[in-house]
């Protein structure tokens, strides 16, 4: 991966937003992960920010856990994620 630093854009412009998804995920208690890579610096490596909320009573998704992990850990695992929706009204 090329070297770059975007903390700053991610502090000023995205922060902002992902700090209301975070409001309004804990509002309505919505599983939900994302993680940004903001920087890969050659001393440092790569710079991240991960929200990760799942912990809403019986409300918790498997699939978000084991991507934090893999977030969190690494690794060589392969995750795939589909959003399913019921197929409208033939018309």
């Amino acid at each position: 991966m090329e070297i770059f630093n975007k903390e700053e854009i991610y502090d000023n412009e995205l922060s902002p937003l992902v700090r209301q998804i975070i409001d309004i995920c804990n509002e309505h208690q919505i599983p939900m992960i994302a993680s940004f890579t903001f920087e890969n610096c050659q001393d440092r490596g790569a710079g991240r920010c991960t929200t990760f909320l799942n912990g809403f009573e019986e409300r918790q998704d498997e699939a978000i856990k084991k991507a934090a992990l893999v977030i969190k850990n690494g690794g060589h695992e392969t995750l795939a994620i589909a959003i399913v929706k019921p197929a409208g009204p033939q018309g």
